[in-house]
């Protein structure tokens, strides 16, 4: 069983595709291949979407890369605070859900500081999945018509 890899842009050295593996389903792959790599997918059956990044993690080993969010990837829901601004502040903050008090406000995430290539493709990424979450809500008949 293999996958496919479709690139949707390549500019500035950084490559912006769609990753498939049937029966898997497909994720969004932004990377240069050297300093780092988002991964950012959407589970359209929990209603969530995940961001995995990983990143050169040391000066003499260059382009070698690991994983830098909790274990593979990070969980969040459409409405949870995720965003890149112009700079390449990539700031990912998920509500903890679990809390059943409901005055209780607690946010877990990360911020990373991306180069400004990965900006355009990143929000492109951000976009599309969340496209692809409402698409899946619409399929299970929850969505707005």
């Amino acid at each position: 069983m293999s996958g496919h890899f479709e690139v949707l842009s390549d500019t500035s050295n950084v490559i912006f595709g769609r990753y498939t593996e049937e029966p898997f389903g497909s994720y969004y792959v932004v990377t240069d291949h050297q300093r780092f790599r988002l991964t950012i997918g959407a589970d359209t059956e929990n209603e969530t979407f995940h961001i995995g990044v990983d990143a050169e993690w040391a000066d003499d080993r260059p382009g070698e890369m690991a994983s830098f969010t909790s274990g593979k990837e990070v969980y969040f829901a459409p409405d949870d605070a995720v965003s890149i601004d112009d700079n390449g502040i990539l700031t990912a903050m998920a509500r903890n859900r679990g809390m059943w008090k409901r005055e209780s406000f607690i946010q877990f995430g990360f911020v990373a500081e991306l180069p400004r290539e990965f900006v355009a493709p990143v929000r492109e990424a951000l976009s599309r999945v969340r496209a692809d979450m409402q698409l899946g809500e619409q399929a299970r008949g929850r969505g707005a018509a």
